[in-house]
């Protein structure tokens, strides 16, 4: 597995828009989890690079590897709704 640290807007996914620290939503296996971002890194996979984070989840305190694509920024409307 090859880590890419650069930012490049033709992977697949974009960082971007994410930052280490943003406190984000995402969902697996129909659960919907929260956690922080701790990392986000480019990964090459099958031949293009792939936008992935590292996100402290709150809701069972371990560390997913998650898709960028997957991830939604929680603002503060977001939980006021």
């Amino acid at each position: 597995m090859v880590v890419l640290r650069a930012m490049n807007s033709s992977s697949f996914g974009a960082i971007d828009d994410l930052a280490i620290g943003d406190v984000v939503l995402w969902s697996k296996l129909g659960l919907k989890l929260t956690g922080v971002i701790s990392d986000l890194r480019l990964v090459m996979q099958g031949g293009r690079e792939v936008a992935h984070a590292d996100v402290f989840c709150f809701e069972n305190q371990k560390k997913h590897d998650v898709l960028c694509i997957n991830l939604k920024v929680i603002t503060k409307t977001d939980v006021e709704a």
